[in-house]
């Protein structure tokens, strides 16, 4: 699969962008889990209460690979995420204080990971 286009990070590693290889609907249910999320693979999960992440798959040598998922609570707002000690968040905002019947899509790249409420 070749890449769409090359990034730069500020100590100068450069990487190929990978494009998003699929979409996938998880459907409905109480609660979900995704074994083994794959990155450049768009998630969305909806009205679930409870999701559950078991682990991230490796990401492709030379590649700027992101994990993303999209979540719609409904009856609860319990996220479980694959601890890491060095992963940080922007702004500070971790996935821990999500609504009930909130929208949030998740990006983590290189151990950063970027919240937002979409609702």
């Amino acid at each position: 699969m070749g890449s769409i286009a090359k990034i730069k990070t500020m100590n100068d590693q450069t990487y190929d962008i990978n494009p998003i290889q699929t979409v996938e609907y998880a459907g409905s249910s109480d609660e979900y889990t995704i074994s083994i999320m794959k990155p450049n693979t768009y998630y969305r999960v909806t009205n679930v209460k409870k999701l559950t992440i078991s682990a991230f798959g490796s990401g492709d040598s030379g590649f700027c690979n992101n994990y993303m998922l999209e979540v719609k609570f409904n009856g609860g707002s319990t996220l479980s995420l694959p601890s890491n000690a060095n992963r940080k968040w922007a702004n500070g905002i971790q996935p821990t204080s999500l609504e009930d019947g909130g929208v949030y899509q998740i990006s983590i790249i290189n151990d950063l990971g970027v919240l937002i409420k979409l609702n």
